[in-house]
């Protein structure tokens, strides 16, 4: 899911599952609600993707360190995150999570 909130951005995703707001992705996104078996296979076919796609793991889409390809990234915005500490990764993740539930409540 979080691939797919990078390539049609969360409001898009949420739109094209058929959800008003983005409530629903961004838990599923953050970890904080669960995908399911019946709405993986619903959301496949509705995105056209195949029953099954969500359902299964897609090792080609991340990289080795088990995140997203910086693909749509801006070159300078992904050297500026290559060179940051992983400290500084974690924190900056953390406040995505909050922006995103923050967002999700608005």
């Amino acid at each position: 899911m979080a691939y797919l909130g990078d390539l049609y951005g969360r409001e898009g995703l949420s739109t094209a599952l058929g959800y008003p707001d983005t409530n629903y992705v961004n838990g599923v996104i953050t970890g904080y609600t669960t995908l399911g078996t019946k709405n993986a296979t619903r959301f496949g076919e509705r995105l056209n993707l195949g029953a099954n796609w969500l359902n299964e793991p897609h090792q080609e889409l991340w990289d080795g360190e088990g995140t997203a390809p910086a693909s749509g990234i801006p070159d300078r915005l992904s050297a500026a995150i290559d060179s940051l500490e992983p400290e500084d990764i974690d924190l900056i993740l953390l406040l995505a999570r909050r922006l995103a539930i923050k967002r999700g409540a608005d």
